[in-house]
């Protein structure tokens, strides 16, 4: 078992509990021991907002595990520049690394448009490959703290217009998703794609649509 969450929860304060999954039948259960369902739209984990970071954390668990047994590397786990970042890498090469962006940082705003706060957590990923993405989860509100609805990664959030197209969200604005989206043209090489959008995503019946897009140079800032 890879010990991730010890060091990875030492940012904040005491994680008392997490209520459990319906489907996995657990209540009360620690950070430590709690059961993640991935990508499932009915999930009942409730979170407060210190215990986010530390869910999302714990999504990336098995994986990390899986890895571990593959391949003997170090693991690091560090916080610069307001994000928590954990890093599986040897001699040099990376083979899982993820920046979680700590509580102060979380994009909060109401994306279902139902009067609650909601988050959205954007993380930096890459491991193995050369493939760097973003992956996307989405805490909706709920009485007493978050629920978890789903983890997109930036190329399945919102109707993308190409293969390899990323969608790195930047903001929460006026119930909203704002965020850069990246897309290959013609003649790009995959590594490197040379047309950028300011683009806006809406909550629509439980899916990110694209409501607007403006074309923008690279270094922008959104």
């Amino acid at each position: 078992m890879l010990l991730l969450l010890v060091p990875a929860l030492s940012y904040s304060q005491h994680v008392k509990t997490f209520k459990g999954s319906r489907k996995s039948g657990g209540t009360g259960k620690s950070a430590n021991q709690m059961p993640v369902e991935r990508d499932t739209s009915n999930n009942s984990i409730l979170v407060n907002e210190d215990s986010i970071v530390s869910f999302v954390v714990s999504y990336y668990q098995p994986e990390l595990e899986k890895l571990k047994q593959e391949v003997s590397a170090e693991l690091t786990i560090t916080k610069e520049d307001g994000n928590l970042k954990i890093n599986y890498a040897k001699d040099g090469y990376s083979y899982f690394s993820r920046s979680i962006p700590l509580p102060n940082v979380l994009l909060k705003g109401d994306i279902n448009r139902d009067g609650k706060n909601d988050v959205v957590v954007s993380v930096w990923a890459t491991g193995g490959t050369h493939a760097i993405w973003n992956d996307v989860f989405i805490f909706l509100g709920a009485k007493g703290g978050y629920k978890f609805y789903k983890k997109y990664d930036s190329y399945s959030i919102g109707s993308v217009k190409s293969y390899y197209a990323k969608f790195y969200p930047a903001h929460i604005v006026n119930g909203c998703l704002v965020g850069k989206m990246s897309m290959l043209a013609h003649n790009d090489p995959g590594c490197c794609p040379s047309l950028f959008y300011k683009t806006t995503l809406k909550f629509i019946n439980g899916k990110f649509k694209i409501v607007s897009e403006k074309k923008i140079q690279e270094t922008d800032d959104i």
